[in-house]
Formats: C-alpha cells, sequence, structure tokens
C-alpha cells in the first residue's frame, strides 16, 4: 500500500513540474551534472517547482529518484551555494536515505498514534545524522565552504554577513539546556549552528574533499 501510494503521489507532483534540462533551466541543469560527476552518481531527474520559499526535497525509492528545487533558489543562490544543495539532494540519494525517509514518512503519517511516536523515537535518531552526511555530499559538490554555510543562512535567517564563531558561541550559550537536544531530536533537520560546525569539521579533517 505504501508502495502505491508513492507512485501515486510521484504522479501527482511530476505532471505539476518542470523538468530540467538543455532547454529548460540549463543554469540548474549543469549545475546538477557537475555535482552528479563529483559525487561520482547517475544523474537523477531534477523538476522546478514554482515556489518563492528556499527548499528542496529528494523522492522516489530503490533507484527511482527525483530531486524538487523550489524556483526561490534559483532566484536567490549563488551557483556555488545551488551545488550545495544540488549535493546535498544527491547525497540522500547516493546513500539510499530517500527511500527510507520516504517509508518512514508513510509510517508516521498513516498508522496508529502510538506507532507513529514509537517509529519517530527509533528513527530519527538516524535521519537527523542522514542530514549531516548529506550536507558532507553537498560540500563536496560544491568545494565552497563559505557558499555552503551562505546557502544554510540564506534558508534560514535571510542573512548572510554575520559573524559566523559569534553565531556559533550564542547558540552553544542556549544549547547547554537540555530541551534544545530534545527539541532537535524530534525536529526533521538539525538546528543550523550544529549543521555549520559538522560541516567545519568535515572541511578541516578531509580538504581534499573540498577544495577547488
Amino acid at each position: 500500500v505504501g508502495l502505491i501510494y508513492l507512485r501515486i503521489r510521484e504522479a501527482q507532483t511530476k505532471s505539476n513540474l518542470l523538468k530540467i534540462s538543455e532547454k529548460s533551466y540549463p543554469r540548474i541543469y549543469n549545475l546538477s551534472k557537475i555535482s552528479a560527476y563529483r559525487l561520482k552518481m547517475h544523474l537523477y531527474p531534477v523538476y522546478i517547482k514554482h515556489n518563492p520559499n528556499l527548499n528542496a526535497y529528494t523522492s522516489g525509492f530503490w533507484g527511482n529518484y527525483w530531486i524538487v528545487f523550489y524556483s526561490g533558489l534559483v532566484d536567490n543562490l549563488t551557483d556555488a551555494e545551488l551545488l550545495f544543495i544540488l549535493g546535498h539532494e544527491m547525497g540522500h540519494v547516493k546513500r539510499e536515505h530517500a527511500t527510507w525517509l520516504n517509508f518512514i514518512s508513510l509510517a508516521r503519517n498513516h498508522s496508529l498514534p502510538l506507532i507513529s511516536e514509537g517509529l519517530r523515537l527509533i528513527f530519527n535518531n538516524w535521519a537527523l545524522k542522514a542530514e549531516y552526511s548529506a550536507d558532507r555530499a553537498g560540500l563536496i559538490a560544491s568545494r565552497n565552504l563559505t557558499s555552503c554555510i551562505s546557502a544554510l543562512l540564506k534558508s534560514s535567517t535571510a542573512e548572510t554577513n554575520i559573524d559566523i564563531d559569534n553565531y556559533i558561541n550564542e547558540f552553544e550559550k542556549h544549547s547547554k539546556d537540555p530541551l534544545y537536544k530534545i527539541s532537535e531530536y524530534f525536529g526533521d533537520h538539525p538546528f543550523i549552528p550544529n549543521r555549520i560546525k559538522k560541516l567545519q569539521e568535515f572541511s578541516k579533517n578531509k580538504p581534499e574533499y573540498c577544495g577547488a
């Protein structure tokens, strides 16, 4: 039943989106090819959704994957920032996150409350780590740590001209409260300062994957 639902949702979504190509959104198409090449993976379809929000997501399962890019990203991000977003979504594909995230989402939304919360407790820790892993893929695709950080900031604060160290230090002062860890655990993504810290650590430890 879950598989059937995913296929129906796929047909409904794709019917209202524009698939990128050399003629339709050639900028995003070329960046997608660069991202896939740097991540050593097959180029899966990328679709554009007319929406001013800065968002993207990956859907599909078991080799049948596709990426949706909101038009707000195209209008507001630089090429290096777009490579990070594309690489992040492709990272979900390469590591097979998309399959399990889709099934977990189905189970949460269409089962009994007790079962849904049980799945959330079991899988949320893995889901948060999957986001960190996808961020690393985004950095490999972008090869520009500054642009990766600015892409994250644009998607959350809309401001990029900030003192990153002070931003993280201020967050760490408040995040000592256990409620912060609990709220992050039950969220869809790790908090932005934590994602930035993980990217900085990866860039420092694996500079060969992040250079031009």
